[in-house]
């Protein structure tokens, strides 16, 4: 039998194979059973390279607790960039000791080699939707004309026109190639860590993922949250008639179909140079100058409305201008007096030997109101406490590994306190990562520098206290999709493995009256519901286990008392009274409530995996109520029957991974392994207490019943009595009103 082999090819998902001649690939490959005797990686171009293995990779050992080898589980490979671009599959691929060989994983890169898959790129980017309202309330702090960016290939050809025209309108230079590259980082990396998800993790749900509270998240709707953020830092510039800002070289042309999807008044010059003949006179293209500027300025340009963008030589701005170029001017709809200042900062720049590229004085040097006050030390770590939260919920999250009960707690809650929430939700999971990866692509780009480091000096255009502003954004919109039918303060979430107890520290954070359930389970019962459930390998199982209790003893220590429950899957059957007194204690509730609750987890067994159900089970009975009930009867009594490795089919390796793995912290618990001689009597007890609970219950309901009659009975006794009282009180009252009238109409008459 071969073991589980875990692995992951790690390749970014776009190279530019014009500038890339051999790509490196990294991984890591973590074998239990030591079946791999050499590993190489292989292109669908047919490439294959043997890989440099044993490289040290702490995070791996990290994920994979307990197993021998995850330290060095890394490796190194090269491949040769194919120059004719499209998809490249790269194959990890593993020969085993059997002399077998086998496909370990596959990824894809997307291989970039001409204009033209640059104007798909720029497409995708360009064609994010920007809702109705964030355009009005933008639209509202610009001008009638909009920004204006100015662009080409090399810096030196139009750094003077630049300096001209923020002379001319009096504007300050603004970084706005790192700020809208940012935006472009954060926009990628938020639709990365949607598709990895979304066609990783859930790729096998397919229409079912609606059923998820993940499901009901709108990426584009996150994603326009980031947009509004820089397009309101961008906006608190200095405020003149028009806004001119610089985006050179490829990596400016870029970011046009983006900038015009948050600024469709947005208009752009590109500044070229011809050569003698009247040709294009470009430097030697260089490794990373691909795609070429001319090539990306055509594709881009068919983006552009005609009078959106303007084309101008560098011979329009030499040292012996006597005039502001007409193109320009209509352009710019400049008058006199800006068309005066034009020339006249172009002369002294001409002057000054074109050194200065921007004034000093037209240096951005970041908006007070934006700069952060706070010492840079320690920035480099993302603080959860910047997060502000939902401090009116109070939300409970049912944690545990899938297949400890999970379900039946969830069942609980909803069924029987008819609290709202997701069976499934998996959304605070994603959130998660994709707050650490935003921040951590912010700290790569515009992060602050450290005390006393010279080498990365950066204006404070997007400082840390706008971003963890635009985080909370993000997390507000994640929160307010997935529980967007959800009305009321109290809801759950239901979200299995060690992902979502990880969440912890971000879920205490965010929401500080929240309460935590978390549910247990013998690691060998629960492989073996996993396998039958997900067919997962029973090593994979014992990973999950393993995880799940040390992120749970690591998130224990951050919950106070009062703010959480923890259960062992078999308390819920066998201790169910005791199970909801702790409940009540968590999540105050009445005793109707109680009496619910108490039926639920008695009678419902939201997933069966134990197994087949022999016949015998139904053969006096044909009524599908009394079959639902003699299964949960059935599972509830399998429940007791204890699952030791001697009942298990694994192998003698998977036998010694589970207890290097489990033996420790299952023991911990008091969970056992090996089935002793004494096991057999504490099965036979426990079934004899469950009956007798069974029978226990069944008596209470029936002493209900006899009450609830009993009760019925004299309310309808005293309802018949009330009813003849008061009609008797009503004829001797109306016969006295008789009597009285006529004795007083009768003693006139008598002379009385």
């Amino acid at each position: 039998m071969k073991t589980h082999i875990f692995c992951n090819i790690e390749v970014p998902p776009l190279v530019d194979c014009r500038s890339v001649m051999k790509l490196d690939i990294y991984g890591w490959v973590v074998d239990p059973g030591n079946q791999i005797s050499r590993l190489m990686v292989r292109s669908s171009d047919g490439h294959t390279a043997p890989c440099e293995c044993r490289k040290e990779r702490p995070d791996v050992k990290a994920a994979y607790p307990g197993i021998p080898g995850a330290l060095h589980s890394g490796f190194k490979a090269e491949l040769p960039v194919p120059p004719a671009g499209g998809n490249m599959e790269i194959s990890l691929e593993a020969e085993l000791r059997d002399e077998s060989r086998c496909e370990l994983a596959k990824k894809t890169v997307r291989l970039l080699v001409s204009a033209e898959a640059e104007e798909g790129i720029l497409a995708g980017l360009g064609s994010l939707s920007y809702p109705e309202e964030f355009d009005n309330a933008r639209l509202s702090s610009l001008s009638t004309l909009g920004p204006v960016f100015v662009i080409g290939e090399h810096t030196e050809f139009f750094t003077a026109p630049v300096s001209a025209l923020q002379c001319a309108f009096e504007t300050k230079h603004f970084p706005a190639l790192q700020h809208f590259q940012l935006l472009a980082d954060l926009v990628t990396v938020t639709k990365n860590t949607w598709d990895d998800e979304i066609k990783g993790y859930f790729a096998h749900l397919g229409d079912m993922l609606g059923l998820y509270g993940i499901g009901h998240l709108d990426i584009y709707e996150i994603i326009n949250e980031i947009r509004k953020f820089f397009c309101d830092v961008y906006d608190r510039q200095v405020v003149s008639s028009v806004r001119i800002d610089v985006l050179p070289g490829v990596a400016g042309l870029r970011l046009v179909p983006l900038i015009k999807g948050c600024y469709p008044g947005a208009r752009f010059i590109c500044v070229t140079r011809e050569g003698p003949a009247g040709g294009r006179a470009e430097r030697p293209a260089e490794a990373n100058e691909v795609p070429a500027f001319s090539g990306v300025w055509g594709s881009v340009k068919k983006s552009l409305d005609d009078d959106q963008y303007l084309e101008l030589d560098e011979s329009y701005f030499t040292s012996d201008v006597k005039s502001c170029p007409a193109p320009l001017a209509d352009f710019m709809k400049m008058n006199g007096a800006q068309r005066e200042l034009f020339v006249v900062s172009l002369r002294r720049q001409a002057a000054s030997s074109g050194a200065e590229v921007v004034s000093p004085d037209n240096l951005y040097g970041g908006d007070e109101r934006l700069a952060s006050r706070e010492s840079p030390r320690d920035r480099y770590e993302f603080r959860l406490e910047k997060l502000t939260g939902f401090p009116e919920e109070k939300p409970i999250f049912v944690l545990g590994a899938g297949r400890s009960a999970t379900s039946a707690m969830t069942g609980a809650l909803m069924d029987g306190l008819n609290i709202s929430g997701w069976h499934e939700g998996h959304v605070f999971p994603l959130l998660r990562q994709l707050l650490y990866k935003l921040f951590e692509k912010w700290r790569e780009v515009a992060g602050p520098s450290l005390p006393g480091d010279s080498t990365n000096k950066r204006p404070p255009w997007f400082p840390e206290n706008i971003m963890y502003d635009m985080l909370d954004a993000v997390v507000k919109k994640i929160v307010l999709q997935s529980k967007k039918d959800i009305q009321n303060y109290v809801w759950m979430d239901k979200t299995p493995d060690d992902r979502m107890v990880h969440c912890v520290d971000l879920l205490l954070h965010l929401f500080p009256h929240g309460r935590f359930i978390f549910l247990r389970r013998n690691p060998v019962p629960l492989a073996l519901s996993r396998r039958r459930k997900f067919q997962e390998p029973p090593i994979v199982s014992f990973v999950v286990w393993a995880k799940c209790i040390d992120a749970w003893e690591k998130a224990r220590t951050l919950l106070r008392e009062g703010q959480f429950e923890e259960f062992d899957q078999r308390d819920l059957t066998r201790d169910t009274v005791r199970v909801v007194e702790r409940l009540r204690k968590l999540i105050p509730f009445e005793e109707e409530e109680r009496r619910r609750t108490m039926a639920y987890l008695t009678t419902e067994r939201p997933e069966f995996t134990l197994g087949r159900i022999p016949p015998s089970l139904y053969v006096d009975v044909s009524d599908d109520r009394r079959k639902h009930r003699r299964e949960v009867l059935f599972y509830n009594l399998l429940d007791y029957e204890e699952k030791f490795l001697e009942d298990t089919d694994w192998s003698g390796l998977e036998r010694d991974l589970f207890l290097g793995i489990c033996g420790e912290r299952g023991t911990k618990y008091g969970y056992s392994f090996h089935r002793g001689p004494e096991m057999k009597q504490y099965f036979i007890a426990d079934v004899a207490a469950r009956i007798e609970s069974l029978q226990y219950t069944a008596e209470e309901k029936i002493k209900d019943i006899a009450h609830l009659t009993e009760q019925f009975e004299s309310c309808r006794k005293t309802s018949n009595m009330y009813r003849r009282l008061y009609e008797r009180r009503t004829a001797a009252y109306w016969m006295r009103r008789i009597k009285a009238r006529l004795r007083r109409v009768a003693g006139p008459a008598n002379g009385g």
